[in-house]
């Protein structure tokens, strides 16, 4: 081992290892304990800064997720559009803006409630409420338009999409603003 060089890491984990290895009483368990916990939190801080981990993810359910990679790869408000198979509301998402695209990805894939989603993005339950509102307000619209610009040029909608139209039509009928398809 003398003989090739070796990272202040590599070294500081030889180090913590001969340390552990000398520990005889309860105290330089403990001690021993916090210096490991420290390096793991060091190393949860690095992928958290450079993008490896995002906030909402812990390492608990990455190790929990055997053999699943894309799942991992596109478990990730930015990469959520990917994974959706009809290519307007594909786009849509694409389209949000970051906070946005969280908070839908904390809402509609992890099922977190309103609360949760505050507490994780440090912001008032209320505030969280009215960008979701506001958010699926627009991806309604958006949808509806576009919809209706696929059934125009004879492209086929799916049932779930026809009784998604009924819906708005219906409440858009309500309002006083609805054209009829």
């Amino acid at each position: 081992m003398a003989e090739k060089k070796l990272l202040k890491r590599d070294l500081a984990r030889l180090a913590l290892t001969r340390i552990e290895e000398s520990a005889r009483t309860e105290n330089d368990f403990i001690e021993v304990g916090d210096m490991w916990n420290q390096l793991d939190e060091n190393w949860e801080r690095k992928q958290r800064y450079y993008g490896f981990l995002t906030p909402t993810i812990s390492i608990d359910w990455l190790v929990g997720r055997n053999g699943e990679f894309l799942d991992i790869i596109f478990d990730n408000p930015e990469e959520m559009h990917v994974l959706i198979e009809d290519y307007d509301i594909s786009k849509l998402i694409d389209g949000l803006k970051s906070g946005r695209k969280e908070v839908l990805f904390l809402s509609a894939i992890r099922l977190y409630t309103i609360q949760q989603i505050a507490l994780v993005k440090r912001k008032t339950d209320r505030n969280i409420l009215k960008k979701r509102t506001k958010m699926m307000d627009k991806l309604r619209k958006n949808l509806h338009e576009r919809l209706h610009i696929r059934i125009k040029n004879g492209g086929i909608i799916t049932t779930s999409q026809r009784q998604f139209l009924q819906a708005d039509l219906k409440t858009e009928t309500e309002k006083g603003n609805a054209y009829g398809f």
